[in-house]
């Protein structure tokens, strides 16, 4: 689920039952947002020495220019970010997204170099799979709730960056601060510590784990995360699915054959009544699979029987 200004959302519930597909159409419809003026979270940046960096402009195309426009604009209007006249400034760069469009990003490279890291302890993933042990049901949220963080009003000279058309500065968390991550990851922490507390809720980096035992928990878990969301004006939620990745190109072509091995054959119907897709991942960014090889996991026999749910 995705909620943005000006965009159409497509939700898929065909999975789910009618009177529970209807009631999660509900709880979406009638989420209202709060305005907020106080976060319970800032960022406040610290710097090694009082250097600026200083940077010009890079040179861009027309139509590059338009695009970059555009979204200072949107910004603009929105508050998140204000005219500057810092002494820092830090160039622009428009980054291709999957769709083909461009999205306008700052290159805080140098400034990074500068920054006193934020050593905010996040959880380890070891104790996430912990916690999700015998539950079946997940609902993810939290795209785009970076830029419900404010920057500390002394910071902000910080984040300032230069275009074309001007020099401006973040008022709320931008994406490439190097503590942008940590600071996020403290801001859901403190707003979600009771249902983190109780168990409804999981916290691992920037995603919001709604783990239950069934679609019905589920739905209320939902709801209370979704509550507390309101209350602190949280305005977007990321689209639930449950993403597999594996370090093999090899096999997403083998679950596109149209016959499979026996065994991979089992767990393509296992998960079959899950909304996921394969996305290739390089072996060196498969870290966590060392923490996942420590737990218990399903093993599923030529001779097993997978039934409700459970295998036997």
């Amino acid at each position: 689920m995705h909620f943005e200004e000006g965009e159409t959302s497509v939700i898929n519930l065909d999975h789910l039952k009618k009177n529970e597909r209807n009631r999660l159409l509900t709880i979406i419809q009638n989420y209202q947002p709060k305005e907020v003026k106080n976060a319970p979270v800032s960022m406040k940046i610290l710097v090694k020495d009082d250097i600026p960096v200083a940077q010009r402009p890079r040179r861009v195309s027309h139509q590059d220019q338009q695009i970059i426009d555009e979204q200072i604009s949107e910004w603009l209007d929105k508050g998140i970010i204000k005219q500057s006249m810092s002494e820092y400034s830090s160039p622009v760069v428009l980054v291709p997204k999957k769709d083909g469009s461009k999205r306008l990003c700052c290159d805080y490279r140098k400034l990074n170099g500068k920054i006193i890291r934020d050593n905010f302890p996040m959880a380890l993933i070891d104790d996430v799979v912990e916690k999700l042990q015998g539950l079946m049901f997940y609902n993810t949220g939290s795209k785009g709730w970076i830029f419900h963080v404010p920057v500390d009003s002394e910071s902000t000279k910080y984040t300032a960056f230069v275009t074309h058309g001007g020099q401006y500065e973040f008022c709320y968390v931008p994406f490439g601060i190097s503590n942008s991550p940590a600071v996020f990851c403290r801001f859901i922490n403190v707003i979600f510590r009771d249902l983190i507390r109780k168990g409804m809720a999981v916290v691992y980096m920037d995603d919001v784990i709604i783990p239950s035992r069934d679609e019905e928990e589920g739905i209320e878990r939902l709801k209370m995360v979704l509550s507390v969301a309101e209350e602190n004006g949280l305005r977007t939620l990321e689209e639930v699915s449950v993403p597999s990745e594996e370090d093999c190109n090899a096999f997403t072509m083998t679950m596109k054959k149209s016959e499979v091995p026996l065994r991979i054959s089992r767990w393509a119907m296992m998960l079959q009544d899950f909304d996921y897709e394969i996305e290739h991942r390089s072996g060196s960014k498969m870290r966590h699979v060392d923490a996942l090889s420590r737990v218990s996991c399903l093993l599923i026999e030529e001779s097993s029987s997978f039934e409700g749910g459970s295998v036997e």
